[in-house]
C-alpha cells in the first residue's frame, strides 16, 4: 500500500489552506495567531483517506517571512500541489516554493488555480500562458491543471478524485532495510502520555518499543507508541507522517530540526563537502555567508567552491549532526533568497585549497560510488550517472509513461525532448544519447527517432475511437485533392477531445499528411498527387499553378499547398511561376 506525503506550495493568500479544507474537511490553521491574521504561519497537517490508504497533506506558509517553516514542511514530501490564484497569477513565492520542492527531489504534482469566480475567461487564458512558459522543461510541464472556486464545491471534488488516483502511480524509494531517519518538526506534551514528537519519515521503519537515538542531544529514546493521522499502530515506514510517544526526555528539550535515527555512532561535524545544484541566474560568491536548511534544521555557515565544478565545502558556525546523502537548500544569509540545492557527500571535510585535484577526485569517487555501479556518459568530460540514481529516475519515468498513456491511450509515445527536460535536464545532448543506448534503459523503454515508449506497448483504439477514425477517413476521402480545414472537420464531431486524439494518432501513424497548420490530406492521395505532377513534368518539362489545378481538378488554395509541400520535401524546385523536378530530391517515401 502506497502511503505518501503531499505538500502544498504557493504565494501568500492564494488559497492553499482553503483548498485543503475543502478536500479533506480539516482546517490546518491551528494557531490562534493564524486564525486572527487569516494566514498560515507554521506547518499544518491533514490527510485524505480511501479504502485504508492515507495520504498525508502538509500545508506550508506562503509569506516570505515564514520561508524557514515552508522549507521544513517541504522536506519529505513526494507530491506537490502548486496553488496559484487567478487574480494574481505567478508571484515571487510561487517560484521560490516550486524551486525548493524541485531541489528537494519532488518529481510529480499538479497545479490548482484558485479564485476562478473572481476573474474572466480571458484572464484564465493569460495565467495558463504564464504557467506554460514558467514551468516548461520542469516536472510540472504538462501536469494536470484544475480551476477551483469557493462557489463551486464540485471543483474541489475533482481535485480530490484526481489526487487519490494519481498518487497510486508514485514509487517509494525507501524500504524497511534502510536506516530509520526522521527530522522533528514539532514537540509537545500530552497529559498521561508524556512527550510526543512529529515529523515525516524519510527512510526506514519504526516499531513500538524500538530504541532510537536523538541528536544533537545524543541520547537514547524509547518508542512507547506510534500514531499516524490519529490512528495508533505498531509500526510505520517511509512516506508517512508520524507521531512518536517517546520516553527518557521532556518535550521542552526536543526542538525542531533535531534528528532521530537508529544509527548510534553519529559524530557532529562543522565542515561538510557537498554537491551544489545552483538555481538559474543565481550567483554565490566564494566564502559567502549562507543559511543551510537540511530536514527541518536551519544552519548558518560559509560556502567555498572547489575549482571548475559543482563541488563545494561549507564551514558551519556550530557543530551539527547530519547524514550522508541528505538533501538541503541554500539561501542567502542577508536577503534570504533561495540560491540552490545541495547533497551531502562527506560529513567531515578537510581544510584544503580550492584547486586540490586529489581531494576533488576523492569527492568524485564518493559521489559516484564503485566503478561498476556507475555509467560513463562522456569520457572526455568525465560525466557519469550512478546506477542507483538512474534506477530511481527510471521508476519515475515509467510511472509517468503509464500515467500519460492511461490518460490518453492513443499517444504513440512521449517526445525524447520532453523526457530529457523532465527527467535528465542536467545532461547535454551527447550524454543523453549515450544514456538512451544503455541496456538498463532499454530493458523497459523503447526508443525511436523522436519518441520514447514503453517496451512492447501497442495502441488499441476503443469502439468510439474506431468509429471516429473511419469517419475522418471518409471525410478526407470525399475531399480527395481539395481537403477541408481541420477546424471545419472538427465541427462535425460532438466529442472534440476524442476527435483531436484520433486525428493526432492518424497523423503520427502516417495515415495523413500535413500540408500546413490547418490542412491535412490522406497519405495515399498525396502520393497520387506527387505521381501525377512528376509525370506531367516529365512530359512537359515543367508545371505551373493553373496547370496543377487542372491536372488535379482542385481549387487554387489546395494546389498551392500541394506544390509548396512538394517543394519543402525536395521533390520539386520552384523557379518563378514554374516547378521543375528536383534532381537532388531527398524525400523518403
Amino acid at each position: 500500500m502506497k502511503n505518501i506525503i503531499i505538500g502544498t506550495s504557493g504565494h501568500i493568500d492564494h488559497g492553499k489552506t482553503t483548498l485543503i479544507k475543502h478536500i479533506t474537511g480539516i482546517d490546518t490553521d491551528r494557531l490562534p495567531e493564524e486564525k486572527k491574521r487569516g494566514m498560515t504561519i507554521d506547518i499544518g497537517f491533514s490527510f485524505l483517506e480511501e479504502e485504508g490508504r492515507k495520504i498525508g497533506i502538509i500545508d506550508v506558509p506562503g509569506h516570505e517571512k515564514f520561508i524557514k517553516n515552508m522549507v521544513a514542511g517541504a522536506c519529505g514530501i513526494n507530491y506537490l500541489i502548486l496553488v496559484i490564484a487567478l487574480d494574481d497569477g505567478i508571484m515571487p513565492q510561487t517560484r521560490e516554493h516550486f524551486n525548493i520542492s524541485k531541489l528537494l527531489g519532488v518529481q510529480r504534482g499538479i497545479i490548482v488555480l484558485t479564485k476562478r469566480d473572481l476573474v474572466s475567461a480571458d484572464r484564465v487564458k493569460e495565467v495558463l500562458k504564464e504557467i506554460e512558459e514558467e514551468f516548461k522543461g520542469s516536472f510540472l510541464e504538462n501536469s494536470k491543471i484544475f480551476e477551483t472556486s469557493i462557489n463551486d464545491t464540485a471543483s474541489y471534488e475533482q481535485v480530490k478524485e484526481y489526487l487519490l488516483k494519481d498518487t497510486l502511480n508514485i514509487s517509494k524509494n525507501s524500504s524497511s532495510e534502510m536506516d530509520f531517519k526522521m527530522y522533528v518538526d514539532r514537540s509537545f506534551s500530552v497529559k498521561g502520555f508524556g512527550t510526543v514528537i512529529t515529523g515525516s519519515i524519510y527512510s526506514g521503519e519504526v516499531r513500538v518499543n524500538d530504541m532510537l537515538n536523538l541528536y544533537p542531544q545524543n541520547i537514547k529514546i524509547k518508542v512507547k507508541g506510534i500514531e499516524s493521522h490519529g490512528m495508533k499502530i505498531d509500526k510505520l515506514d517511509s512516506g508517512n507522517r508520524c507521531a512518536l510517544n517517546i520516553g527518557n526526555i521532556n518535550s521542552k528539550d526536543v526542538k525542531r530540526g533535531n534528528l532521530i535515527t537508529n544509527s548510534s555512532n553519529l559524530k557532529p561535524s562543522n565542515r561538510i563537502d557537498i554537491f551544489f545544484s545552483p538555481l538559474k541566474n543565481k550567483v554565490l560568491k566564494n566564502n559567502q555567508r549562507i543559511k543551510l536548511y537540511v530536514g527541518t534544521n536551519e544552519i548558518i555557515g560559509r560556502i567555498s567552491f572547489f575549482k571548475n565544478n559543482n563541488f563545494a565545502q561549507i564551514k558551519l558556525e556550530k557543530e551539527t549532526y547530519l547524514l550522508e546523502e541528505d538533501l538541503g537548500i541554500i539561501r542567502n544569509f542577508s536577503s534570504s533568497d533561495t540560491l540552490g540545492g545541495i547533497r551531502v557527500i562527506n560529513l567531515f571535510g578537510e581544510k584544503t585549497k580550492k584547486d586540490n585535484i586529489n581531494y576533488m577526485d576523492k569527492l568524485k569517487d564518493r559521489t559516484l560510488g564503485k566503478k561498476e555501479e556507475v555509467f560513463l556518459l562522456n569520457e572526455d568530460k568525465n560525466i557519469y550517472i550512478s546506477k542507483k540514481d538512474l534506477i530511481i529516475r527510471m521508476e519515475r519515468l515509467i510511472s509517468f509513461l503509464n500515467s500519460s498513456f492511461e490518460e490518453n491511450n492513443l499517444l504513440c509515445g512521449i517526445s525524447k525532448i520532453e523526457i530529457k527536460n523532465r527527467f535528465f535536464p542536467e545532461l547535454g545532448n551527447l550524454e543523453y544519447r549515450t544514456l538512451l543506448e544503455q541496456d538498463i534503459f532499454q530493458e523497459n523503454i523503447e526508443v525511436n527517432l523522436t519518441m520514447i515508449n514503453l517496451k512492447n506497448r501497442k495502441v488499441k483504439l476503443t469502439k468510439l475511437q474506431k468509429e471516429i477514425k473511419e469517419k475522418i477517413f471518409k471525410i478526407y476521402k470525399e475531399g480527395k485533392f481539395s481537403p477541408k480545414s481541420y477546424g471545419i472537420i472538427e465541427e462535425e464531431f460532438s466529442d472534440k477531445i476524442e476527435f483531436q486524439r484520433v486525428h493526432k494518432y492518424m497523423f503520427e501513424k502516417n495515415m495523413i499528411v500535413i500540408l500546413n497548420d490547418n490542412i491535412f490530406m490522406l497519405k495515399g492521395f498525396f502520393k497520387e498527387c506527387e505521381k501525377l505532377i512528376l509525370n506531367y513534368i516529365m512530359e512537359h518539362g515543367r508545371i505551373e499553378l493553373k496547370e496543377c489545378r487542372t491536372l488535379l481538378e482542385t481549387n487554387r488554395e489546395s494546389a498551392i499547398l500541394i506544390l509548396e509541400k512538394l517543394d519543402k520535401l525536395g521533390v520539386t524546385i520552384r523557379d518563378k511561376q514554374f516547378r521543375y523536378k528536383n534532381r537532388r530530391g531527398l524525400w523518403k517515401k
